[in-house]
């Protein structure tokens, strides 16, 4: 992938060209270059926001190389507006892709809706071996999409195994509950307590009917001896349920 593909350098980029670029975007969702182009249009028309918010979309598609790493380091220079953001964990070591073939490797890496509801459906049987098989060869094979890291964590934690993994899958699914719940159930499983309320106080702002994420809420409170905010949530997990 050369820079010459990327959207050409202008003093300025106005709306009418950015749109273009979205809508060549949105024509091929499978080309990386579009996706690059259309992150560094919006950088060069002053959305470095909206730049991050796109690229963390790319990157859970999969989206990887060289190329990739240079626009992460220059979205987390100009997308300051004091919101965490760590780019450094997108940064999962990878397979160098050589220029040619970048399209058609990202485009075999990512899970496409079958292959997700298989897993699903494996998980909801109990097939938590079979589970833990497939999604550990999905993280091998498309290491920034955080679906494949999500399920081995719940393979895993079904298997009572604890697990690592659940940081990785909140870390590529920022805005998804129940990833962020598994984290605060696995760091509650390794005694951290106070990091675990904080990534199952972020599960519930983002949904907060999980029911599930207000009982293990609980019981981390109740690990901290805090028994009247406890039994809150557990009070809160059993009304969700019904």
């Amino acid at each position: 992938m050369t820079s010459s593909l990327l959207m050409a350098r202008a003093d300025s980029v106005d709306a009418h060209a950015v749109a273009r670029v979205r809508a060549a975007l949105q024509a091929h969702m499978h080309d990386p270059v579009r996706w690059l182009a259309y992150i560094d249009a919006l950088l060069q028309s002053g959305q470095p926001l909206t730049a991050r918010s796109v690229l963390t979309q790319a990157l859970q598609r999969g989206l990887q190389g060289s190329e990739v790493e240079a626009m992460i380091a220059r979205v987390s220079m100009l997308a300051t507006d004091g919101v965490d953001w760590d780019a450094s964990a997108c940064a999962v070591p990878v397979e160098s892709v050589t220029d040619g073939s970048v399209a058609a490797f990202w485009n075999r890496q990512v899970p496409d809706a079958p292959e997700m509801d298989r897993l699903l459906e494996l998980l909801a049987q109990g097939r938590h071996e079979a589970v833990r098989q497939q999604a550990l060869a999905l993280t091998q094979r498309a290491p920034l999409h955080g679906f494949g890291w999500k399920l081995l964590g719940m393979a895993l934690q079904q298997q009572g195994r604890l697990s690592g993994h659940g940081g990785r899958a909140a870390r590529f699914m920022p805005v998804d509950a129940e990833a962020h719940s598994n984290l605060g159930t696995a760091l509650d499983l390794q005694g951290l307590f106070d990091e675990a309320e904080l990534s199952l106080r972020r599960a519930l702002a983002l949904n907060p009917g999980l029911a599930q994420a207000h009982n293990n809420l609980g019981r981390v409170l109740q690990s901290l001896g805090r028994l009247d905010e406890a039994g809150r949530c557990y009070r809160r997990a059993n009304w969700r349920r019904t």
